[in-house]
């Protein structure tokens, strides 16, 4: 069953956010993407995104390795606010563990008689055009009041702290295979193009931090939005910026794309650094449907099995468990429904369909309250789970299911390693394997409300 774009897209650790669709595209290219996802196929996404996969090979020790998934995407319009909100609705809809920004900006530092690339030459300073800056960060220049005579400025520094950042960039010193350096010090950020940067630079150094490096239009705001994602476990791993000019009246986009494919470079090897020493597996304990499938666990299969690994009788509604041999212990089957659409076994007419067609028992297990009822046949007690009902309004019902699914497969009755062969254990089954195993003897014809319409009864 082909994965949703929705969920192809849940499953990656990290989302890399630039601020324009050219400089997303670019980026991508160096972190050589295979495939591209486009936003009207993405729920609660605007149509207008596009979405780069990819997967890099982490190399987790001496001889293992782990595939990090990621995509890289872009704000729909540049500036801090728009850029605010289209991270922030991604952030939301998409849930990344871990979130970069990256892109190009306006560097700290005097050009003024740099010549054109046809020329070859960049005089160097501080810092130059192409070179990288890494920062975790950043402070917008826009906060503040405006009086009848002048501007008040209120500066708030957003600082995240990554850790190993600052020790990343000062290790790297230079882009791999350019001449272009990497440098960490803290961003500003304006929501509008710029060509004073130098005297913003200089009244910033003069009066509030000494070490500003660059200027863009969204690296607070991308760094406030992770701090404010916090509680959803979204992690910010730092903004990575080409520097593509030095904001004054020469500003061109001459440096440009290469100035974001040495971003993507740094970024390439950023990654590879920090995921050695990181966790990205999803946390899924807080999922309904892990937390569905650990009820139904404790409050069913757990009784019905011990029950019957503790010899206690079970007595099928007309007498016995038919066909099993004096001695012999059943297993569980738990039959997941077709595409794992929760809807199936909603009805209970259809449920009841599908049990005379394939020629189920009913039988109960257990004494007084810790009785419970399944269906056997053969020397298998069945499930049909039809507390997955419970999913049908929940926000991507078919992996909240596989997820319930996956909860399952490592509780102890199903695990069967190292047990006797005629011990007690619980299997999970497709629907398919269920009407290969159990063919139906009779079509039994359901109709009405029932019916589920959106799948097929019974093979």
């Amino acid at each position: 069953m082909a994965e949703p774009p929705l969920r192809r897209l849940r499953n990656c650790a990290l989302a890399i956010i630039c601020a324009r669709p050219k400089e997303a595209t670019i980026i991508s290219s160096m972190l050589r993407t295979s495939t591209t996802i486009s936003g009207d196929s993405v729920d609660g996404v605007d149509n207008g995104h596009e979405f780069m996969l990819g997967e890099m090979k982490i190399i987790t020790g001496k001889a293992t390795s782990q595939k990090l998934k990621f995509y890289v995407t872009s704000s729909l319009s540049q500036g801090l606010v728009p850029f605010a909100i289209s991270a922030g609705a991604l952030i939301s809809v998409l849930k990344p563990r871990f979130a970069i920004h990256a892109g190009i900006c306006a560097g700290n530092g005097n050009l003024k008689n740099s010549k054109r690339p046809e020329d070859g030459t960049i005089t160097r300073c501080t810092h130059s055009v192409t070179d990288v800056i890494v920062t975790d960060e950043a402070m917008s220049i826009e906060s503040g009041k405006f009086t009848t005579s002048s501007f008040l400025p209120e500066y708030k520094p957003h600082h995240t702290h990554v850790a190993g950042l600052e020790a990343f960039v000062e290790a790297t010193e230079t882009v791999p295979n350019s001449e272009a350096r990497v440098h960490y010090g803290p961003f500003l950020s304006s929501s509008a193009v710029r060509e004073n940067a130098p005297e913003i630079f200089e009244r910033i150094r003069s009066t509030v931090n000494r070490k500003v490096l660059a200027l863009d239009m969204e690296a607070s705001a991308f760094l406030e939005l992770c701090a404010h994602y916090k509680h959803a476990n979204v992690r910010t791993l730092g903004v990575f910026k080409g520097v593509s000019d030095v904001g004054d009246e020469n500003k061109s986009d001459d440096f440009q794309k290469e100035a974001l494919r040495n971003t993507g470079t740094v970024l390439s090897e950023w990654i590879q650094h920090t995921f050695r020493s990181r966790t990205w597996e999803a946390d899924n304990s807080a999922e309904m449907g892990t937390r569905l499938a650990k009820a139904y666990y404790q409050n069913f299969i757990s009784h019905v099995l011990n029950a019957v690994s503790g010899g206690i009788p079970a007595s099928e509604i007309e007498g016995g468990f038919k066909g099993l041999s004096s001695g012999e212990v059943p297993s569980m089957l738990i039959v997941m429904p077709p595409q794992n659409r929760v809807t199936y076994f909603a009805h209970q007419g259809q449920l009841q369909g599908i049990v005379e067609s394939h020629g189920l028992q009913d039988v109960k297990v257990g004494r007084g309250a810790f009785t419970r009822t399944a269906f056997f046949k053969g020397r298998y007690l069945i499930d049909f789970p039809r507390t997955l009902n419970d999913l049908i309004d929940s926000d991507e019902p078919q992996h909240q299911a596989s997820l319930f699914e996956r909860h399952l497969l490592v509780q102890p009755f199903f695990n069967t390693e190292g047990r006797p062969s005629r011990s007690v254990s619980a299997e999970v089954i497709s629907w398919n394997d269920f009407v290969k195993r159990f063919p139906a003897t009779t079509m039994v014809v359901v109709t009405g409300a029932d019916r589920d319409d959106d799948a097929v009864l019974v093979s």
